[in-house]
């Protein structure tokens, strides 16, 4: 598979997930919602998408 092809795969797989856990904690924690759990979660959804980048590149 082409690697942008892949990559545009994997992004379209990871990014409803990851907006999902956004629309849900701003909703549920809207009253204390700080900018560090924004940036926690930006953080940990890129490195997800690395992870699952790295295991589908290395098991072809």
């Amino acid at each position: 598979m082409n690697l942008a092809i892949s990559s545009l795969i994997i992004f379209i797989i990871v990014s409803p997930a990851i907006l999902a856990r956004r629309i849900y904690f701003t909703k549920e924690l809207s009253k204390s919602f700080v900018s560090r759990n924004t940036l926690q979660e930006i953080f940990s959804s890129i490195f997800l998408s690395f992870v699952l980048h790295f295991f589908i590149f290395t098991n072809h």
